[in-house]
This record gives C-alpha cells, structure tokens and sequence, in this order.
C-alpha cells in the first residue's frame, strides 16, 4: 500500500490543491501508521488535512483529523488520540454521514475503554447504539455489540449483557472473523464478571487458537 500511495503522490505532486492528492497522502499516512512510522504518518496526513481544507472538503478534512487520532492510538496514546476521534465522529454526526460516524464512535469507545473510562465509553456507546437500526455495514453493527457488551459488563449489568450477547451472535453469523474474534473477547469479559472460570479460559484458549491473541 505505501508503496502505491507514494507512487500516487508523487504523481499528483503538480497538482497540490485536488482532493485526488490529498487523498493519496492520506492512504501514504494511514500506511505509514500501520509500519509505525508516526513521523511520517503525521506529516502525511496533517498535510492532507491542509489540502481538505483548502478545497472546502469537509468530510476530507474531518476523515485526516480521524485518522491522526488512529495514529495516537497505534503509538499508543489513547489520551491524545481522544479529542481528534471526538472532534472526527463529531464533525461525521453534523455531516449525516451514518456509517462514518459510527467507525468514528467504535474507535472513540476503544480510546476510553484503554483508559478504563468506562462512564465515558458508556455515553459513546449510547450514540452509537441509539443508530444500530440505520448501520448498513453489518461489521459496523458487530462492533457495536461488542462495544455495548463491554459497556454493560463494566456496569455490572450482566443479565443484560448475556441477553445481547446470545443476540449479537445472531446477528453477526456471516460477520468477518476479526469481528468475532472481538465478540469472542467480549464474551470472555463476561464470562469472568459472572465467576465462570472455566468459561473464560476456555474462550481465552479458542482465542489463543485462532491467533488472535
């Protein structure tokens, strides 16, 4: 991927003012992040913001702001990475833009659930849960079950949580693997609140199995 992006970049070098470069150093950013190099992810894509926001691209702009706060998150900084996924699923809630907001909410929780802010990850998943009819990305609508089964175990509110677990595995029969992988964790969450052990090392071993970690 950094190897196109930077093909593509360079290209649209001439052409600095067009959402197409701005587009590429944002792809270049996000690889760049993914190699955990964050000092070249951070110019790439704050360069990319600049050039958003000189088209008037709005959405452009509010996605470059989402993707520094991803980069915070991979160089481990759940603090830092909050106020630009704030200020991201945000700016995606005025916009409309449902399914952007709602990535913007799931990596909001994540930051706040790093940090054990679990009264701050409960009100992220309350927006995001409020919308789960309207999600038409079904990965999108498994992550957030996971994050609301999370919320409700750190709340103790178990029943529940059993209750919407047995749901969330309906639902998200034909989701993606990582996806249940993450559901499988939340299940082991639970599993350890209720004080059935034997649950919950056996989900860690299938979780082990898997390679997930």
């Amino acid at each position: 991927a950094l190897r196109h992006y930077d093909m593509a970049a360079s290209t649209l070098h001439a052409f600095p003012v067009t959402k197409e470069y701005a587009a590429a150093l944002m792809g270049r950013g996000l690889s760049h992040t993914c190699l955990h190099d964050f000092p070249q992810a951070a110019g790439d894509i704050g360069q990319a913001r600049l050039n958003f926001e000189a088209i008037g691209d709005r959405a452009g702009s509010q996605r470059a702001e989402q993707y520094r706060g991803l980069l915070e998150m991979e160089r481990g900084r759940p603090a830092d990475a909050i106020p630009y996924l704030r200020n991201a699923a945000d700016a995606y809630a005025r916009l409309g833009d449902v399914d952007q907001y709602i990535f913007g909410l799931t990596s909001l929780f994540d930051a706040h659930a790093l940090q054990l802010q679990w009264e701050q990850a409960w009100e992220v998943s309350e927006r995001g849960w409020k919308l789960r009819d309207e999600v038409r990305h079904p990965g999108q609508r498994q992550w957030l079950y996971v994050d609301r089964l999370r919320a409700l175990v750190a709340r103790g509110r178990l029943t529940e949580a059993r209750l919407l677990l047995a749901e969330a595995r309906d639902a998200g029969a034909s989701a993606e693997a990582p996806l249940n992988h993450h559901l499988t964790a939340a299940a082991l969450e639970l599993a350890w609140a209720e004080g059935d052990h034997a649950a919950a090392v056996a989900l860690a071993a299938s979780l082990r199995q898997s390679g997930s970690g």
